[in-house]
């Protein structure tokens, strides 16, 4: 995941490059969009945005059920601490 978000960020550092017709990039690291065109293989790049969709959807579901469990032993917890009930 980070070597496709690298690459991204070497095409486009600023997130400039497809907003705006004119684009010049600055500084010692000059960009492919610096000579106005840029050739983009967009099965690659679907390939690339659906590993990354992939990989974020797990990470999203891991934290979640992470969170659960946090919240189910929290739970346990303070059950546990309260008192019995009288009958």
């Amino acid at each position: 995941m980070t070597t496709r978000l690298k690459e991204i960020a070497g095409i486009d550092p600023n997130s400039t490059a497809f907003r705006y017709g004119e684009y010049q990039c600055q500084g010692p690291n000059q960009s492919a969009m610096a000579g106005g065109e840029i050739y983009i293989d967009l099965f690659h790049l679907q390939r690339s945005m659906n590993a990354l969709i992939q990989s974020l959807n797990m990470l999203c579901s891991q934290a979640s059920r992470h969170a659960m469990r946090q919240r189910a032993q929290v739970e346990l917890q303070n059950n546990s601490a309260r008192a019995p009930c009288e009958i």
